[in-house]
């Protein structure tokens, strides 16, 4: 994905793009990662495109069916997914093996989940050129805090295990990690460069969190991290500075 250079983009309005989309692959990652931080949400994944809208163009040909439907075809094909001729995702490998976030996420995929994925994608695409007003795709952070509490405080150990060393602050089977805590308060890499300004420039809508959430998640986040909880200074001065009222 190309930037900009900075001083080129300072010469121009506020709302030029930074980061140019050239490739499939760069899209694919783009794609992948709003899964990762969205959770599987489909309407927290689209508000995250919405946001990252603001500071990417894409070149690629989505203008019609035939190239987004090109597109989808092999998007999931990087993810071990067929689409058939009845329009069906149809996973390639073993089911037990398979995981859309094995490049990142780590809650299961239903064939409901992998359904929706595949119905929506258009919808992405479309989400991700339209330049949405960045305080108007509603507060992404109220939805990544809900998305930890939702998978930390069930009775089942967490989420899945997963198998990736990639993501700071994480072991390589770490159930119990937390976006909320990783990319919100310690402020780590996401491991993509427009999802990390995305999460670094939020406005003030779109930061406001619900304390009690957050709370119960790092509460959860550290009896499981003994080593590296979050302390109460961390946790106050996020809340002080993004808690609802």
């Amino acid at each position: 994905m190309e930037q900009f250079p900075p001083n080129a983009h300072e010469s121009e309005q506020e709302s030029e793009p930074l980061f140019e989309i050239k490739t499939e692959a760069e899209l694919f990652s783009l794609l992948r990662k709003s899964y990762e931080l969205s959770q599987g949400n489909p309407n927290l994944q689209e508000s995250l495109l919405a946001a990252a809208s603001q500071f990417v163009e894409c070149k690629i040909d989505i203008s019609s069916r035939t190239s987004i439907e090109s597109l989808r075809i092999n998007f999931f094909k990087t993810l071990g997914v067929s689409i058939t001729d009845d329009n069906e995702p149809s996973i390639e490998s073993d089911a037990d093996d398979f995981k859309l976030y094995k490049h990142g996420t780590h809650i299961r995929v239903t064939d409901g989940d992998l359904k929706d994925e595949t119905t929506r994608f258009s919808n992405y695409l479309n989400v991700l050129n339209t330049k949405v007003a960045h305080g108007s795709v509603g507060s992404l952070t109220k939805g990544i805090w809900f998305r930890d509490w939702r998978f930390l405080s069930t009775p089942t150990n967490g989420r899945p295990e997963r198998n990736n060393e990639s993501l700071p602050n994480n072991g390589p089977r770490d159930g119990w990690s937390s976006a909320g805590v990783n990319y919100l308060i310690r402020k780590n890499s996401c491991g993509n460069e427009v999802f990390d300004l995305v999460l670094a420039t939020l406005s003030p809508e779109n930061r406001v969190c619900t304390p009690e959430t957050v709370q119960n998640v790092v509460s959860i986040y550290n009896q499981h991290h003994p080593d590296t909880p979050v302390d109460e200074t961390q946790l106050e001065s996020y809340l002080a500075e993004n808690a609802s009222n």
